[in-house]
């Protein structure tokens, strides 16, 4: 009996405690949301999870959710997709000791590995088909460390290595399971359907089992489906049944204590969940929303469910809680998403008008803690902070037309009544008690931006009127202020603030701010203080002033930023940009109870850290971005609540009341983005970087340079205010704080390793020290790695293995070449040596053959000698003949080798010249019997321009060879055509290196051919060279010198021609000329070919008719001979007086006597040598005129113009005949008579036999000119010319032969003798100076060309002007 009395007091007391707690059910909560809107994937939250990492599960009949604090990645059901989560109805989620996480589906539990994040799926009836259902319902974390999950009546165990296997146990439940929780004993609580509780050890023996009890008594178990389960404090257990409440166990005493609707505070008998909410209070989720069991009295405490509320729930279906380690409730609910709230949640409270108030403007506080603001538009309106009841009280009804009157811009609290001022400047006292207003001062003007009531009840008002700022003391008013001696008055005035008694600072809507002191009357002007000296620096309005309990005084500008000055007025700082501050329009000014500086710009509200000086940005939460209103400084209630009007509302903060949160959020890299790789959508591919958490490891490929590296900060609270510094080592040398940004960008990162580093500052920049790391690896490409270098080095190796080599070789071949060029040089040198021989050798033979030659053909013409003398000298004549001939080639030779030989090109006709050569050798194939035939494809009449004599000696040297080595009854066949240049590389075995030399448009191709005894192929790569000779001919006769077919190839050269041949031993040789067709043809009807023997006879002839008919003229013959000097004076003495010297000293004497017509001087004699003797003849003034001619065997060209360099007029080479003397005598002399009429006559084209017909003039001008243009350059070459022109090389040189008949050079060479002509007769220059201003290398060269042009020396012809 005791004992139920002492259970009903027991009771009596818990109801009592109950009912007085439930009086007490403010709601402690505030509650943000998250929903659909958010991320979430279904707005049902079964079960709620936190793993070890620090993400937050949410388990929904759609999917399962983690969450990080800024979105949510959800696991959903895929079809067809194995590697998706099994089902997407979601009841509980947990996670093993090697943290995979394991949620339980209505159709099997996944498992979703932590370090490759793969999901594998495991079916209860597949691993047991007597298991009745796929569905797992509960999950149990073992205090041994293992997980289990449950179905209704089937345990299985979750392995760390991602399998699932049944145990054997709780065979004796006869009812499905509902709920399991283990207390700190070990024992295991597992709640049924409707057998009630059974408790197991940690082992898993079933230690008791309590049925439920369908009686009302309070201390059984009810009987009811158990819901949840929560060891407690001590030995109890907390029951909650899904329709009879909360019922506690007591483990020592065994004992049910129900706690419901009916005894209790709880709101509803539907417990959803439990969760422990701190040391001495339980959490419990029901039906209807939240409850708080207090562990030590036991009274349960319902939480307020208006939903409406801010800050309330956002449904009454309870089915999850969770309180996380940073001590954040969430709480799940059925149909409204997930709601969470936090102890340091800093909720801002905003309030907005239930009506139209316009603009809010000054806000003050009652004596009973109510808000009056002043509103443009509405009047006064009245807000109570404890209810949220406001009220707006306009002065005149809220109608149209009435807005005006109704606007307010400053108001004051004195007592029971408020002072208000108005747009339209009037002054309203307004009653709080009565709710009236009654106007007290009218000054018609506009605004009355505010009013100031100082330490002796004396009301300040700053009027737009004349009065200025009027101060009322008591019924006496005055706008007249004494100021150093004077009255005046304060005008534009919108700020009053006393710092001391009656010490006021006043600030002006314009630049202008000054302290008043009324006692000593002065007034201390601050403007140019805070200008800080510049006048051109604008202050604005004067927004705001206050004085700090540091004797700061502070002053607000809109346009100067906020400037802090002592007590005695020195400007400490001015707080600009720099200074924290976005800009320097500053709205209003106020100061907390704490002593801190708060300031409003235009937008932003900013708080002063006073320790590092400087503003920082407040950001309020849930509170809309506003414009803040003017003026409204100081809005500050008893409660140390902040308020800032605006145009949107009141924001409220109340700085006492923030607490700052003390959680160091994890931080974790979660993605990678590698060189902006994009999905089909466009949007960007991240490569989820979970198992890098663990491995923190990444390798690169080099082409992966280009990365975005996004991490995460686990801190839900104002997670957007979260802050994240980062650093990459091996490519930043500092750390980078980025704020909220949570994305850090690399571009172009070379190969190597770098180490990637990010750490985290909560939402009140509480920073964990502990970074999140990720290795990064940037292979090299594939030519930079190390297999790649060891390539490079065996390169390398094989490179200067090779240059080794190559050097070794290359000095080798330089040896070999050096031996070579010695061997050369050798051959050269014999060479040379040999022609010098031939050459000395010819010299002498000349002067014989001179003697022998001309007095046998005088001899000859005689008519007395017998027939058989007359044979012998023809014998005689026909060996010296050939002699001359070989003597003859071999001085062409040399000279072709020496490169010395000027060709001397006349126009003949080539088809009558090549019907002589035939006939000269047609009786030779006569005698030999061999078929002899020309083949001319040419016209009768064909003109060409070659240097005929050269040409000859050609075909005279091919024809010989061919009869030499062509037997009786062979044949030699002669070719001649012309040939386009397109068709000359497809000749017979054309030279591919003779096509350079093919720039003609045409060509004359001549063939010779023989059926001779031929040559082989070694043979045909000497026949060419110098000095090489066959055996012998077949008809035994001397092999002949080597040279013919070399001096051949030389004058065909020199054409610009080619040669080649083709033969075949045995059967023949087929030889192959190409020479350059230039010339145009004429019909000339009236040219009959002659032969030249007979026209150079009647050249003779008519020179000797001419002789005969003139005077004697001396001559003067100088050689050291006696017998050319008699000789000579034989054949002279008829025509001309004969004077006769040995050498050339005796020369000069009587030269010095006689005076001679000319003078013809051998060139070696001594004492004085013939050049000598000519070099003084032309250096002396007295006979400088005198004619020379030299006779000498040396005929190389160099030895020519030695002569005609020392002045010789004429240079004649040894053997001559006499007839050819006398010509050139002849011609000498006479020219001499006939040099007067040439003088003062000027070089033109025309003279020079070059016809330029009309269409030809602009060319050849252009051509003058340019060489005119360059007349003094030595280098002047022809491709100057056709470039400037804009020619080819090959149309430029047959243009100028087509026009002139002139080569480019013979064009080039004329003109500048034109123009030394010009100037020797019009300038006072010398002919050295003459010479090298019209571009000649040497004064010899030039009088050489001049003389041959001109037929005078250019001395002669200066002296002739």
């Amino acid at each position: 009996m005791a004992k139920i009395q002492k259970q009903i007091l027991i009771y009596i007391i818990l109801l009592i405690h109950c009912f007085s707690g439930y009086a007490e059910n403010e709601n402690p909560f505030f509650f943000s949301h998250l929903g659909v809107e958010d991320g979430l994937s279904q707005v049902s939250i079964l079960s709620i999870f936190q793993d070890s990492e620090g993400y937050i599960w949410f388990g929904t009949r759609n999917g399962a959710n983690r969450y990080d604090g800024y979105e949510f990645k959800v696991y959903q059901n895929e079809v067809n997709n194995p590697a998706s989560i099994s089902d997407n109805y979601i009841r509980k989620i947990s996670e093993d000791k090697n943290k995979n996480i394991w949620i339980g589906t209505s159709n099997g539990v996944n498992c979703i590995d932590y370090k490759t994040q793969q999901i594998s799926r495991f079916y209860p009836q597949a691993i047991n088909p007597q298991i009745t259902t796929n569905a797992v319902n509960n999950f149990l974390r073992h205090a041994d460390g293992e997980l289990y999950a449950f179905t209704t009546r089937s345990i299985l165990k979750c392995n760390s290595d991602k399998t699932v296997e049944e145990m054997p146990y709780l065979t004796e439940m006869e009812s499905p399971i509902h709920s399991i929780a283990q207390d700190n004993a070990g024992d295991i609580f597992i709640g049924t359907e409707d057998k009630g509780l059974y408790i197991f050890t940690s082992g898993w023996k079933l230690k008791k089992h309590y049925l439920p009890d369908s009686s009302n008594n309070q201390q059984t178990l009810p009987i009811s489906t158990i819901s949840a389960l929560l060891p407690g404090p001590g030995n109890t257990v907390f029951i909650g049944t899904n329709e009879n409440g909360l019922c506690l166990y007591n483990k020592k005493e065994q004992t049910f204590t129900r706690l419901n609707t009916d005894n209790s505070g709880l709101n509803n008998n539907s417990v959803r969940h439990l969760t422990v909410l701190s040391k001495d209070s339980i959490l419990i989720g029901t039906f209807r929303g939240l409850n708080i069991l207090n562990t030590q009295n036991m009274i349960i405490t319902p939480i307020n469910m208006d939903m409406k509320a801010k800050g309330a729930l956002s449904h009454y279906s309870i089915h999850s809680m969770l309180i996380d380690r940073d001590q954040t409730l969430w709480v799940g609910t059925y149909s409204a998403g997930v709601n969470y709230h936090s102890p340091f949640y800093r909720p801002a409270s905003f309030i907005t008008t239930n009506s139209f108030a316009g603009i809010i403007g000054q806000g003050r506080e009652d004596s009973n803690g109510n808000m009056w603001f002043a509103t443009e538009g509405a009047g006064l309106l009245y807000y109570n902070p404890r209810t949220e009841e406001q009220k707006l009280y306009p002065i005149k009804p809220l109608q149209a037309g009435n807005y005006e009157i109704n606007i307010l811009k400053s108001i004051l609290i004195q007592g029971d009544s408020i002072l208000c001022s108005t747009h339209f400047g009037s002054v309203y006292l307004f009653s709080i008690r009565d709710k009236q207003y009654k106007k007290i001062h009218d000054y018609k003007y506009n605004d009355i931006n505010t009013l100031y009531i100082d330490s002796k009840q004396r009301l300040w008002i700053p009027t737009n009127t004349p009065d200025q700022t009027v101060m009322a003391d008591k019924e006496k008013t005055t706008s007249y202020f004494n100021v150093n001696g004077h009255k005046k008055q304060f005008r534009g005035m919108c700020l009053i603030k006393e710092l001391e008694p009656d010490v006021f600072l006043f600030g002006a809507i314009s630049d202008s701010v000054f302290v008043y002191d009324m006692n000593k009357e002065t007034a201390t002007d601050l403007t140019s203080l805070l200008q800080n000296g510049d006048k051109r620096k604008r202050l604005g309005s004067i927004s705001g002033a206050l004085k700090d309990d540091n004797q700061f005084i502070w002053i607000a500008t809109t346009k100067g930023g906020l400037f802090r000055l002592d007590s005695n007025l020195n400007l400490i700082q001015n707080y600009q940009k720099e200074n924290g501050l976005s800009e320097s329009y500053i709205n209003s000014l106020s100061i907390d109870k704490n002593g801190d500086i708060w300031v409003v710009t235009g937008k932003e509200l900013y708080k002063l850290n006073r320790p590092e000086n400087k503003f920082e940005l407040v950001k309020p939460v849930d509170s809309p971005t506003q414009e803040y209103s003017l003026y409204a400084n100081n809005c500050v209630s008893n409660d140390g609540t902040l308020y800032f009007p605006g145009n949107q509302g009141t924001l409220a903060i109340n700085p006492q009341k923030v607490i700052t949160n003390p959680n160091r959020p994890p931080v974790y890299v979660t993605s990678l983005l590698i060189n902006s790789q994009e999905d089909p959508e466009g949007l960007p591919t991240y490569q989820e970087l979970l198992p890098l958490q663990y491995n923190n490891n990444i390798t690169l490929k080099a082409s992966q340079g280009n990365i975005t590296i996004r991490y995460s900060a686990l801190n839900f609270i104002h997670s957007e205010d979260n802050s994240y510094a980062y650093m990459m080592e091996g490519a930043d040398h500092n750390w980078h704080n980025i704020g909220n940004r949570r994305e850090a960008y690399y571009s172009n990162l070379s190969p190597g390793k770098y180490t990637f580093r990010v750490k985290a500052a909560n939402n009140d920049g509480v920073w964990n020290p502990e970074e999140a790391v990720l290795h990064i690896t940037v292979n090299p490409p594939f030519y930079k790695t190390w297999w790649a270098y060891s390539l490079y080095l065996c390169i390398l190796s094989l490179i200067i293995t090779l240059i080794i080599r190559w050097q070794h070789r290359k000095h080798e071949r330089e040896r070999e070449e050096k031996y070579r060029q010695l061997e050369q040089e050798r051959m050269n040198e014999l060479h040379e040596e040999r022609m010098r021989m031939f050459t000395n050798f010819s010299h002498e033979l000349r002067t014989p053959l001179t003697l022998i030659i001309n007095p046998l053909n005088d001899l000859l013409q005689r008519v007395t000698f017998s027939p058989e003398v007359k044979d012998a000298l023809q014998l005689i004549k026909k060996n010296t003949g050939r002699m001359l001939l070989l003597v003859n080639n071999l001085m062409d030779i040399q000279k072709y080798e020496a490169g010395k030989t000027i060709l001397q090109k006349t126009r003949f006709n080539f088809s009558a010249f090549m019907n002589e050569m035939y006939c000269s050798f047609e009786s030779m194939a006569t005698n030999r019997e061999i078929t002899f035939r020309l083949e001319n494809k040419l016209p009768e009449s064909f003109f060409t321009c070659y240097d005929e004599a050269e040409i000859e000696k050609v075909f005279f040297n091919l024809l010989s060879n061919a009869f030499k080595f062509t037997p009786s009854g062979g044949q030699i066949t002669i070719t001649i055509r012309q040939i386009a240049q397109n068709d000359c590389e497809g000749l017979p075995v054309f030279p591919e290196d003779e096509a350079s030399i093919l720039i003609e448009n045409s060509y004359l191709f001549i063939e010779i051919t023989d059926t001779g005894k031929g040559f082989n192929q070694k043979d045909a790569e000497k026949i060419f060279e110098p000095f090489y000779r066959a055996k012998g001919d077949i008809y035994k006769q001397v092999s002949g010198t080597g040279i013919g077919l070399s001096l051949t190839r030389s004058i065909v050269q020199q054409h610009q021609g080619c040669i080649w041949a083709e033969s075949i031993e045995g059967e023949g040789t087929h030889f192959m000329i190409l020479l350059p067709d230039t010339e145009k043809q004429k019909v000339q009807t009236d040219e009959v070919p002659a032969s030249r023997p007979s026209e150079i006879s009647k050249k003779v002839a008519l020179l000797v008719e001419e002789t005969e008919t003139r005077n004697k003229q001396i001559i003067l013959l100088v050689d050291d001979n006696q017998e050319v000097l008699e000789y000579l004076e034989q054949q002279l003495q008829h025509d001309y007086i004969v004077m006769k010297a040995i050498n050339g000293k005796d020369a000069l004497e009587q030269i010095d006597k006689t005076y001679p017509h000319i003078v013809i001087s051998d060139v070696m004699m001594p004492e004085m040598n013939g050049l000598e003797l000519c070099r003084r003849i032309k250096e002396d003034q007295n006979f400088c005129h005198i004619p020379v001619i030299l006779l000498t065997a040396k005929s190389m060209v160099s030895q020519i113009e030695e002569g005609l360099e020392a002045g010789a007029d004429d240079y004649i080479v040894k053997p001559f005949h006499v007839s050819l003397l006398k010509a050139r005598i002849k011609n000498i002399l006479s020219l001499r008579e006939k040099m007067k009429n040439l003088y003062g006559e000027s070089l033109t084209l025309k003279q020079l036999g070059v016809e330029k017909p009309e269409e030809d003039n602009d060319f050849l001008n252009r051509y003058i000119e340019i060489v005119k243009a360059n007349i003094s350059n030595q280098e002047l070459d022809v491709s100057v010319i056709y470039q400037a022109l804009g020619m080819s090389r090959a149309n430029f040189y047959r243009k100028v032969k087509a026009v002139t008949g002139l080569s480019p050079i013979e064009l080039i060479k004329n003109i500048r003798l034109e123009a030394g002509a010009k100037l020797l007769k019009e300038s006072n220059m010398n002919v050295s100076e003459v010479a090298q201003h019209i571009g000649f290398s040497s004064r010899s060269y030039f009088a050489r060309s001049f003389k041959a042009v001109y037929g005078m020396s250019p001395t002669e012809y200066q002296e002739s002007k």
